[in-house]
């Protein structure tokens, strides 16, 4: 599944892990965030730095994890995890290279969109009434139109 926050992708994917008897890949943001007792997203991001070092570090997670499973996963993250590296990550001066552009040059990178190719990617559209806050997703429905369109750029 890929697309921005808040639009049913963990949802989605729980049901058809159960339905299929497919190994359910949990998203990694949470679980980084726990073991660096970070807190929160909000926490998080007030370093710029920080974002860009978890994100690639869900990036790397989650390959690892999609390529155990081989054929017979769902997650609910794929590139959508570089749309938040751009988004949220540390800006660079004007002089230096984006994170896109080192993350494009990367080895971890190209292998990924290999990957990405070669696999079957539900794109999900953001809707209004899916936006909840649990109290640790973003709710900001206008950025996630952003981010989601982002996504589906990176996607085509």
């Amino acid at each position: 599944m890929a697309g921005s926050y808040s639009e049913g992708k963990t949802t989605l994917r729980n049901s058809i892990a159960s339905r299929y008897n497919l190994i359910n890949i949990p998203e990694q943001l949470r679980t980084l965030v726990a073991e660096q007792e970070i807190g929160s997203l909000k926490k998080l991001r007030t370093d710029t730095q920080k974002v860009t070092e978890i994100q690639l570090e869900i990036l790397e997670r989650q390959f690892d994890e999609e390529k155990k499973a081989g054929d017979d996963f769902v997650s609910c993250r794929s590139i959508d995890s570089v749309v938040f590296l751009v988004y949220f990550g540390a800006t660079r001066r004007p002089e230096q290279q984006s994170n896109l552009s080192i993350l494009r040059q990367s080895p971890l990178y190209k292998e990924y969109v290999k990957w990405l190719k070669e696999s079957i990617i539900f794109y999900i559209l953001p809707h209004p009434s899916l936006i909840q806050s649990d109290g640790f997703r973003d709710t900001d429905y206008d950025q996630s139109l952003l981010i989601s369109g982002s996504v589906r750029m990176l996607l085509e």
